[in-house]
């Protein structure tokens, strides 16, 4: 029976069996929501049924394949697009977020600030490209900028789609990074390396070959790098599990030895794999730092000069292979 029908019979309704239908097919239900779900990596939110079936063909003629067929009505709020953004994301195929809506009835900076709810939400990174234009898309757009959150923003739907079909194809990994604000490129090695600024990363990763060793990546924290940017780059290197070993050399300047320690236990403290760490902070507040790291009872192994360093990481990686 069609579910539109039932309205004309109500004692049909009786006789559903939510056991016997798709959980996800329920919760769109439930939201007022028009979803079904398809084969591809391309998740698709868009207001009105006619823009989602054109949003779709887009996507396949860019060579994508769309996730979904997700339309959330014209008089969305805020938090039916937040529940629309979690149908999608239950969806471990979904690579890349494709938001499409045309304000009229549905208000831009509705849809905006459920998108923005939705990102501090997700459990999962999956980039997002957003184009609204129509009713109250400046204050839309405000909203996304304003947000700090990693949001993908288009002028144009082609342009949207194309945005959407490259960030789907791109590795999860080169996806959190950059939101992370980190400078990571993944290697070949069993070496993981954690350094601030990119002319220090290069002459480390340099010295771990020259002692033998492979770099597994090169990774810039940055100059002024927080202890929860140094516990996602942590994660980050960890997600490769080539990695045998872990070689972090900070030098202090504008960023702070005793924050980027804070950042080291607490990654350690999380770790789901257990992978040798060597570190070696000199600079700005490096005192802070090794009193940090060994009243932390962590597993990290310290070293005074690059040299040392290097040589202990390769090492420890040479003995878990």
């Amino acid at each position: 029976l069609d579910d539109s029908a039932l309205g004309r019979h109500p004692g049909h309704e009786e006789m559903r069996d939510l056991d016997e239908e798709d959980p996800t097919d329920v919760a769109a239900r439930e939201a007022h929501l028009s979803f079904i779900r398809l084969d591809g990596n391309i998740g698709c939110m868009v207001n009105g049924a006619g823009l989602a079936m054109t949003t779709m063909d887009l996507v396949k003629r860019a060579g994508g394949e769309p996730a979904n067929f997700l339309d959330i009505g014209g008089g969305a709020r805020s938090d039916k697009v937040a529940e629309a953004m979690r149908l999608i994301l239950s969806d471990q195929n979904v690579k890349a977020i494709l938001v499409n809506s045309f304000g009229g009835i549905a208000r831009g900076d509705e849809v905006a600030r459920g998108l923005v709810a939705a990102r501090s939400k997700q459990t999962r990174s999956v980039p997002m490209v957003v184009r609204i234009v129509g009713t109250n898309a400046d204050i839309a757009a405000q909203i996304l900028a304003d947000s700090g959150a990693a949001i993908v923003t288009a002028e144009s739907l082609d342009e949207a789609v194309e945005k959407a079909v490259d960030l789907a194809e791109e590795d999860p990994t080169d996806v959190e990074a950059r939101e992370a604000h980190l400078s990571f490129i993944r290697l070949d090695g069993n070496i993981g390396c954690m350094v601030n600024g990119a002319g220090l990363a290069m002459t480390t990763m340099d010295l771990v070959k020259r002692a033998g060793g492979e770099p597994a990546n090169f990774l810039d924290i940055g100059g002024g790098a927080r202890s929860d940017k140094v516990a996602e780059a942590m994660r980050l290197i960890l997600s490769d599990q080539n990695v045998k070993a872990i070689l972090v050399n900070i030098f202090g300047g504008i960023a702070r030895g005793d924050e980027v320690a804070r950042g080291l236990v607490e990654a350690r403290s999380q770790q789901t794999r257990s992978v040798p760490m060597v570190v070696r902070i000199v600079g700005t507040n490096a005192d802070i730092a090794a009193r940090i790291l060994a009243e932390s009872g962590a597993d990290i192994v310290t070293a005074e000069s690059l040299d040392d360093a290097v040589e202990k990481a390769d090492e420890l990686a040479g003995s878990a292979a």
